[in-house]
């Protein structure tokens, strides 16, 4: 006779084993849509990725590619932010915490999860969803750097005076999240000039310029 707090036994819960196949979907849509784009994506190459029907897919997301395609970017976005979360969180001078956020934000390649944030750039107008998740993204990161540099300040490390001409804590984050964004491009478009060292040390200038510290590499 079964005891009040036997665990049932058998195959895993309907939900559990759904969660793990929506997993799986994300991540191959995640995939497709850096390999072909957006205009290249489908449901159906979504399924042949995942090796599944299209009925799998279209039965675990009713809103069929458009609603993979969010998952994925957001999964993305989250992984970034998570990153650069620890590295602001970690030990380290200022200093040392922000040249890292840049060692992240600009690696040497560009692998398939950043590759697809940047590839559903020009569809960004017909989709105000997929803006908004961009939006995120961007003042995420922002905001990251502007409390790192407002920190810098305030502990001597940054000059005050250099990051009011630069515009403000603010202005100099939004425009090193830009500068981010473009040496990222640069590969994707073919026009890589000197590899991830070379695009670093463009972000890095502008920094050291801003702030008046030297934001070396590590």
């Amino acid at each position: 006779m079964p005891t009040k707090n036997a665990k049932p036994v058998g195959n895993p819960p309907r939900r559990q084993r759904s969660g793990d196949k929506r997993e799986a979907l994300v991540a191959a849509a995640r995939e497709v849509v850096a390999r072909d784009g957006i205009a290249g994506a489908s449901v159906r190459a979504v399924a042949a990725q995942a090796e599944v029907s299209v009925g799998t897919v279209l039965y675990h997301f009713e809103g069929g590619l458009e609603e993979l395609q969010q998952l994925a970017l957001e999964r993305v976005m989250e992984q970034l932010y998570a990153g650069r979360l620890k590295i602001l969180a970690g030990p380290g001078s200022v200093v040392a915490k922000l040249s890292a956020m840049v060692e992240l934000g600009v690696p040497d390649e560009i692998d398939e999860d950043l590759a697809s944030v940047y590839f559903t750039l020009p569809q960004l107008r017909e989709n105000p969803l997929r803006a908004a998740a961009h939006r995120e993204l961007v003042e995420r990161q922002v905001s990251l750097y502007r409390s790192l540099i407002e920190i810098g300040v305030e502990l001597g490390e940054f000059r005050a005076e250099e990051v009011e001409a630069a515009g403000g804590a603010d202005d100099v984050a939004r425009t090193v999240v830009a500068l981010e964004d473009a040496n990222d491009l640069y590969p994707l478009l073919g026009l890589e000039a000197g590899g991830g060292a070379a695009r670093r040390r463009r972000v890095r200038r502008y920094l050291s310029l801003a702030l008046g510290a030297q934001i070396a590499g590590q």
